[in-house]
């Protein structure tokens, strides 16, 4: 398995009207306003955000209200039946 590589700041993905922010333990996909350089990267979670532990000691915040997510499993043995 490849780990992601850690930020030692917050880092700030993408363009101005649709981004990310990545800090060394929290992936936010629910930002709506950008961060300045070597700050925090966001709020506090609230009532309207959901945060989902990944890769054993990161987490992936996301707005409940705008965001959809696929899992997709592919294993071998489905694909070559």
């Amino acid at each position: 398995m490849i780990r992601w590589p850690r930020v030692s700041s917050a880092v700030e993905y993408s363009n101005a009207a649709s981004f990310w922010v990545e800090s060394s333990d929290l992936v936010d996909i629910s930002r709506t306003q950008h961060v300045a350089k070597r700050s925090h990267p966001g709020p506090p979670l609230c009532s309207t955000q959901l945060e989902v532990a990944v890769d054993s000691d990161r987490v992936i915040r996301a707005n409940r209200t705008a965001t959809a997510a696929a899992v997709v499993g592919m294993q071998k043995y489905l694909v070559f039946q």
